[in-house]
């Protein structure tokens, strides 16, 4: 039984990645989209006066502040490569200062500026970005732009996840793992991709059949994973038809 790959994530990065995958694996195995997060962008003003950067720790946060102001003209430190392309793609002199929160947090402890920074998020972050700045002098405010909403799993998805055939689940956040597996049913195999053991923190024992936490918190080191988990996938797949 050849292996699916379900994607949990918002509608637009899941599209992103099942291309991603298409391309990358030949043949490619089934791709199953189930957003479990729908992204929400909030309405309102963002104050910027007396802000000198900006701090994004997400592409959502960078889309949602663009879609409420046409200003382009605060430089801005951000979190991953793919935040740094949509700051970029958007006109937003930007400055790649990390790969996570806490690196971010490191790199501009380091830095000369001392703020005040303005850090635009979701309404559920994975650490406390501001506070940590704060602590080592820093003057931060933050504002949330949008949310993510819960959303519940397709019935595609949730006949696959009754099935057997294995199951390659990506995890990017500690909240999308947390909200799969809080009511989840299910019989397949599950090989599960972890971002950060922050993620995999969240994957409750014995529930994962295979787990691979990606040694960096990007897209290659996930792509990366999700390479090996597909190897074992092929791998358990020839060990059943032998039995």
């Amino acid at each position: 039984m050849s292996p699916i790959v379900l994607i949990t994530r918002p509608e637009a990065a899941a599209q992103e990645l099942a291309q991603t995958l298409r391309q990358r694996w030949a043949p490619a195995p089934e791709i199953v989209i189930s957003p479990i997060l729908k992204l929400e962008f909030l309405a309102g003003d963002v104050p910027l006066q007396g802000v000198e950067r900006l701090i994004f720790t997400s592409r959502n946060g960078v889309a949602a502040f663009t879609r409420i102001t046409e200003r382009r003209d605060i430089p801005c430190y951000v979190v991953g490569k793919a935040t740094l392309t949509e700051a970029e793609r958007h006109g937003l002199k930007a400055t790649l200062a990390g790969r996570d929160g806490d690196e971010l947090c490191a790199y501009l402890t380091r830095a000369p500026e001392r703020g005040p920074f303005l850090h635009l998020h979701g309404e559920h972050v994975a650490g406390d970005v501001a506070g940590q700045l704060r602590a080592a002098g820093r003057t931060v405010s933050e504002q949330v732009v949008y949310k993510q909403m819960p959303q519940t799993i397709s019935d595609v998805a949730a006949r696959h996840l009754a099935g057997l055939r294995p199951i390659l689940l990506p995890f990017f956040s500690p909240r999308s793992a947390k909200l799969f597996f809080r009511d989840l049913r299910a019989e397949a195999p599950l090989l599960c991709a972890a971002m950060s053991p922050n993620v995999a923190d969240e994957i409750p024992p014995g529930r994962a059949t295979c787990l691979e936490i990606a040694r960096n918190p990007d897209l290659k080191a996930m792509l990366d994973s999700l390479d090996l988990l597909r190897e074992y996938a092929i791998e358990l797949e020839s060990v059943n038809r032998a039995q």
